[in-house]
């Protein structure tokens, strides 16, 4: 019998968001959006792409050894 296992998927996308930004004109607009790494958007519309997993961790699991045909992907961040 198989028992549920925790798993931590740390994976890169590409998405359409949006953010509401109170400024006088367009140009400083698009400036604050692409130039600010603060990663706050008010929506994620859609994924425009699928996810990239770069890691996967075993957090949490009850069985006292892993299963044998289960494999577990440890990759650097920079690896791609």
């Amino acid at each position: 019998m198989k028992t549920e296992k925790e798993f931590i998927v740390f994976c890169r996308f590409s998405a359409i968001a949006k953010r509401v930004v109170n400024t006088s004109n367009l140009d400083q607009a698009k400036q604050i959006v692409e130039s600010d790494e603060s990663l706050k958007f008010d929506e994620i519309v859609r994924l425009t792409e699928p996810c990239k997993v770069d890691e996967v961790l075993l957090l949490k699991s009850n069985d006292s050894e892993m299963d044998y045909n289960e494999y577990v992907e440890y990759k650097s961040w920079g690896s791609e």
